[in-house]
């Protein structure tokens, strides 16, 4: 069983983080709506449903007409660091998964944020918003396993094949550095309650990304796939940030004591 996996990103003028505005981590199982996400479109067509498993995609509408887009009520992750995570359960060999973040806008083939340019070989896809990435994850046996950036002059990254990686269950990780602005995905094939990453992205470079009118973290399934355990939160500090800190707190220590 091949996968199609592909990241895209739309490069534009530099943002700027604002302190002050962070936003809310949180975790959601997606078994109801908690008021956490707002669903792009209202359609009966691109209609939703939560039950125990999680949030469905494409129930109603097969293939790009079913497609629909969760995206958080808060727009400014662009703003800080954070690890975001969720749990996709991909029942056939025509599902697709976006996980980004963005504004989370329907587009062509109902890709969130995109829009022009074919699949799965035609790269010219323009950004409908100037500052978006997300990870596609495709479970298609049509089409080739592929890595992809897409910006202003869209490029293709190595092919990744994983062809002992079937259908079924994968939990996806999106780690954001807002100091760096970089984004790295990992994901677990056939997850099973230990995220242990069959495959890690390099950084892909959002420093030129306008996110000036901020951005959501999206997810988006079609014909039958159900996403579940969402959650973002701080990344773990490094290290040598962990021991700076300790030594830090030795020395206020030590001159306590001294006085």
């Amino acid at each position: 069983m091949k996968r199609k996996l592909c990241v895209w990103a739309s490069l534009a003028a530099s943002a700027i983080a604002t302190p002050g505005f962070a936003a809310t981590l949180f975790s959601d199982p997606l078994t109801s709506d908690a008021g956490n996400f707002s669903l792009e479109s209202t359609s009966d067509a691109r209609a939703i449903s939560y039950s125990a498993s999680g949030v469905t995609f494409g129930g109603v509408s097969g293939g790009d007409g079913g497609r629909n887009i969760l995206y958080t009520n808060d727009t400014n992750y662009n703003t800080i660091s954070y690890v975001a995570y969720v749990t996709a359960d991909l029942p056939s060999g025509n599902n697709t998964l976006y996980f980004g973040m963005g504004k989370g806008i329907i587009g062509t083939f109902g890709e969130a944020d995109l829009t022009a340019g074919g699949e799965p070989t035609d790269q010219s896809r323009s950004p409908i918003v100037s500052g978006t990435i997300h990870l596609n994850l495709n479970t298609r046996t049509s089409d080739p396993t592929q890595f992809r950036i897409n910006g202003p002059s869209p490029s293709e990254n190595a092919a990744q094949n994983f062809p002992s990686a079937s259908y079924g269950t994968d939990r996806i990780q999106m780690t954001y550095d807002a100091t760096a602005m970089t984004v790295v995905y990992a994901i677990n094939f056939n997850y099973n309650g230990t995220f242990t990453p069959d495959y890690t992205s390099s950084p892909v470079d959002l420093s030129a990304a306008d996110f000036t009118t901020g951005a959501s973290i999206y997810l988006e399934s079609d014909d039958g796939g159900i996403l579940r355990d969402f959650s973002v939160s701080a990344p773990s500090p490094e290290p040598a940030s962990v021991g700076f800190l300790a030594l830090g707190s030795l020395g206020l220590l030590a001159r306590r004591r001294r006085r």
